[in-house]
């Protein structure tokens, strides 16, 4: 997947989106959200989040095996949400909780979020764009090694969950 600029939502600062997933083993979804501020769309990442936290969730059960263990890195799956809303227009204390995570040092994980809005000094805001990806968003799986390995619209959940079943990410049977 090439990169592309992004702002973290929690602090504006710009990141090259392929310099924040980390060459640890760890896969990375990327949900692609959209303009979060329309109630329609916000309503389709909010379904996305319920069903990728659900108990019953391949991701869940991917990455409850990272928890057992928390040197394992390798096959665990990281999620992120680039959305493409105003960012002074959404507060991120009112995201999904799967968008941030819990950590032990701040109480949660705001680097997970981030935005395509134009930086002030270095550009940015064509993501999307650059991307292809239509302003109702998609899912985009990457593999440890940043190939593309699945990608689908947001409803796409069940096809989703289907290829980590087929794939079998780390042993989830």
């Amino acid at each position: 997947m090439p990169s592309a600029l992004v702002l973290s939502h929690a602090d504006s600062h710009p990141h090259e989106l392929q310099r924040i997933f980390k060459s640890t083993g760890e896969w990375n979804l990327v949900v692609f959200g959209g303009n979060i501020v329309k109630e329609e769309q916000c309503q389709r990442v909010e379904n996305v989040a319920a069903a990728l936290s659900s108990p019953k969730s391949a991701v869940q059960r991917i990455n409850a095996r990272r928890y057992l263990n928390r040197d394992r890195v390798v096959g665990s799956l990281v999620v992120y949400l680039v959305h493409s809303a105003p960012s002074t227009e959404v507060d991120i204390g009112n995201l999904p909780d799967i968008f941030r995570p819990p950590d032990e040092d701040t109480g949660f994980d705001y680097g997970k979020v981030f935005v395509d809005n134009k930086s002030y000094h270095v550009g940015g805001g064509k993501a999307y764009e650059e991307y292809g990806i239509s302003p109702y968003g998609c899912l985009v799986l990457l593999r440890s090694d940043q190939h593309v390995a699945f990608k689908g619209d947001l409803e796409d959940i069940g096809e989703l969950e289907n290829f980590l079943e087929s794939i079998q990410l780390g042993g989830i049977n």
